[in-house]
């Protein structure tokens, strides 16, 4: 870390700069470098806060075209993406397509939490996941971007057709973009300096129902080959989403699932479960919830071993190795009057800081995302003439020395 922020120089320009390690941050940057490969970006992780895509397939609207891309653009093989019903749900010792599978107004009785992993359209790779192809995209970013660990933005400034930062070590740097991939929690934070904000940091909650996350990746030294069902001697293979009701605690009113997915060929699994904001802020309710949801994975898999040391506490790692996460106000609920096909100006529109400077999350569901990409897209021409003009030029300079 140190020698990094050394080699950083003051004032040092980029045409882009991306602000948190989330799912979108990755999508976002490996989506922009295929558009223009030779634009200077600096990935800063901030917070570090992430919520990694917990089911293996996507919305079947908008998704599947963003998605073949990027993994065709940066040779990630997992093949071509398919459509159909690929969630299934523990319930009776058995396994079965949940209800809201068929009606649509079955969505209204989920916890408002968890209605986002609820997808009436899905799609998938037919060789991997969600989760594959981020992480193959990471690797493949590590060569093509400067990236920079646990390094907080401070003030940003709008000056004319730049955007100057301040981050927390001090260091101050330019960009021609700036892209907030963090929790609104940690933008609403930064100091803006401009003369044409048109949302105030304060108000990027306004609206949004937000909940926090626990997510759990395990490796299984041995694997599961299906699920098999008791009733029907059937199985489901390891590449389809699953859930399953946890046990409720005292008090609580309504049901809740954990979800999740086998992936590597059935050598790891990632669960998550969603968090009110009460429990977000009590660790004892933190730790309780991961005991249930490891009581659900039993259950749907007495085979399996999960780990049994429960003392993984919020990011840490047992003898089992089992790799646990915890992070508020990173997934939103859908509420009955926002919808998945209609969606709102919260879901699917960027946030516009200034300019230069948008704020994007993953919290409603990818396709969310999609267009809120898209939005960036309609409304920085400025940006692309300049970058495409840079491209030109390079090519032009890599020909006449390639001719001499």
């Amino acid at each position: 870390m140190q020698k990094m922020s050394q080699r950083v120089k003051k004032n040092q320009f980029f045409d882009c700069v991306v602000v948190g390690d989330s799912s979108v941050s990755v999508f976002y940057l490996a989506d922009h470098l295929r558009k223009f490969p030779e634009s200077n970006c600096l990935w800063l992780t901030s917070s570090g806060a992430k919520l990694a895509p917990t089911l293996p397939f996507f919305e079947s609207e908008k998704c599947p075209d963003f998605f073949r891309t990027l993994a065709q653009a940066y040779d990630c093989d997992l093949g071509p993406i398919e459509t159909g019903d690929y969630l299934r749900e523990f319930r009776n010792k058995s396994w079965r397509v949940p209800n809201w599978a068929f009606d649509n107004s079955v969505t209204e009785d989920l916890w408002l939490g968890e209605r986002v992993f609820a997808l009436q359209s899905q799609a998938r790779f037919v060789r991997g996941s969600l989760y594959e192809l981020e992480e193959q995209l990471r690797l493949r970013l590590v060569d093509k971007v400067e990236k920079r660990e646990a390094d907080l933005v401070q003030e940003i400034e709008q000056v004319d057709d730049e955007v100057n930062l301040t981050l927390a070590s001090g260091e101050q740097l330019k960009a021609r973009e700036v892209i907030f991939c963090d929790k609104y929690t940690v933008v609403q934070s930064v100091a803006l300096k401009a003369h044409d904000i048109l949302v105030k940091g304060h108000s990027l909650g306004r609206g949004r129902h937000a909940f926090g996350v626990l997510q759990a990746v395990f490796n299984h030294t041995d694997e599961p080959a299906s699920a098999e069902t008791s009733q029907q001697n059937s199985s489901i293979q390891i590449q389809e989403g699953l859930c399953c009701v946890i046990n409720r605690d005292s008090g609580e009113e309504f049901d809740r699932r954990v979800w999740g997915h086998f992936f590597a060929g059935g050598k790891k699994s990632i669960w998550t479960i969603s968090l009110t904001s009460e429990e977000c802020e009590d660790n004892h309710l933190i730790a309780k919830k991961f005991r249930r949801m490891k009581q659900a994975l039993e259950k749907m898999f007495p085979e399996k071993r999960f780990a049994k040391n429960s003392n993984a506490a919020h990011g840490g790692q047992s003898e089992n190795d089992e790799r646990v996460q915890f992070h508020e106000n990173i997934l939103f609920g859908v509420s009955s009057t926002q919808s998945h096909v209609s969606g709102s100006a919260h879901m699917t529109q960027a946030v516009k800081l200034a300019s230069h400077c948008y704020w994007v999350n993953d919290g409603y569901g990818f396709k969310a995302m999609v267009e809120q990409l898209e939005s960036i897209d309609k409304t920085r021409l400025g940006l692309k003439q300049v970058l495409t003009q840079q491209g030109s030029e390079a090519e032009a300079v890599s020909v006449e020395v390639s001719c001499s």
